[in-house]
Parts: C-alpha cells; structure tokens; sequence
C-alpha cells in the first residue's frame, strides 16, 4: 500500500464513525488489516501499526505524515 492509500484509508476513517468504532475495537494489527481490507484497502500489518486501536489512531498518523 502506498502513502496515497492509505491517506485514502485513513480519510474514509475519518468521515465514517462506524469504520472509528470498528478500529477501537480491534484486538490485534491482523484484525486492522482485515478491517481496512472489507472496506476496499489493502495492506500489512506493518501499516497497521500507525492503525492501532488506542485512541487517537489516525490523528496521531495525521500529524506525523501529513
């Protein structure tokens, strides 16, 4: 997964409180991946790391890649 990707992935995020909801919720970086890949993104779990479950998930990526 390219940088656009997942910028892509992490806009949907943003706009979409269910997809936030399933984030927190995950137990593992596997369970990240396989949520990005039902909602059409794919990549490893090394990108999922920037995806962990604490809050603040995607806007702490946000700050450091934007």
């Amino acid at each position: 997964m390219s940088l656009e990707q997942l910028k892509a992935f992490l806009a949907k995020v943003k706009g979409d409180s269910s997809l936030q909801e399933k984030l927190k919720a995950a137990k593992s970086q596997d369970d990240v991946v396989s949520i990005a890949k039902d909602h059409g993104h794919e990549f490893t779990s090394s990108f999922a790391v920037v995806l962990d479950s604490c809050d603040g998930y995607w806007l702490s990526f946000q700050k450091n890649f934007s």
